[in-house]
């Protein structure tokens, strides 16, 4: 069974989620959460596999939640299902290794799709130790954004979390210019400098990211990395 969590401050609102939820099989809605704090306190005391998260909520962002559970790198994923549509909402979204984002009022067809690409993937994710492309490719979300490939690589090196990696590979997917250096991911992903030069540096390793030099006239010179079908992107 999933468990989820619904964090919304309209009650009406969130038993309509409800609803929509518990009738896709295998979900089960455990708690509803009207305020940030409570949906913090919650996740951290509960065990949750998946978090419904509006962005508007009284006390403090729905963003402030995500970010604040990923920093705390509690194995929960989240929808964000909310009015906010601004561009830096979602880019910060996607960042923090959203499973998708749905924008209110709701559309029930393509919230109940979501929820079953969520489930299938859980279920490969359980029955298989190691993922190839084809298999990689068939779990990807619905609607949301093309990202470049997971590495394949299982287990996954000392010092690499598929949190954080999902979330670089976020961050590579949505940054622009290209190519971008160190400093700029750790700034943009909101990590820090030695983070993101080792996730930068596995993701080249791996094939993900390629990698030139910019010679400066003094010093060193500076890595500048690119996510290969896009180096040279407007």
């Amino acid at each position: 069974m999933i468990r989820v969590l619904i964090v919304e401050d309209d009650f009406r609102v969130a038993e309509i989620n409800r609803k929509m939820t518990e009738r896709v099989s295998e979900f089960s809605v455990v708690a509803t959460a009207g305020t940030a704090a409570e949906a913090l306190q919650f996740v951290t005391e509960n065990p949750v596999d998946l978090v419904l998260l509006d962005v508007f909520l009284p006390d403090r962002a729905g963003i402030d939640v995500l970010k604040e559970v990923r920093k705390r790198e509690l194995p929960v994923d989240f929808i964000l299902v909310t009015a906010a549509h601004d561009s830096k909402t979602i880019q910060e979204a996607l960042r923090y290794g959203i499973v998708d984002y749905l924008i209110k009022p709701i559309d029930m067809e393509r919230y109940h799709q979501t929820l079953k690409a969520y489930r299938d993937q859980r279920t490969t994710f359980q029955k298989e130790s190691e993922l190839d492309q084809r298999v990689i490719d068939s779990v990807r979300m619905v609607g949301g954004p093309s990202a470049p490939t997971l590495p394949t690589a299982s287990p996954l090196p000392k010092g690499i979390s598929t949190l954080t990696l999902k979330r670089v590979l976020d961050a590579v997917q949505t940054y622009k210019p290209v190519p971008f250096t160190l400093d700029e991911m750790a700034a943009y992903a909101s990590i820090s400098k030695i983070t993101a030069h080792r996730y930068l540096e596995f993701l080249y390793r791996t094939g993900v990211l390629g990698k030139e030099y910019k010679y400066n006239k003094v010093g060193r010179p500076t890595a500048l990395y690119f996510p290969k079908e896009r180096k040279g992107s407007p």
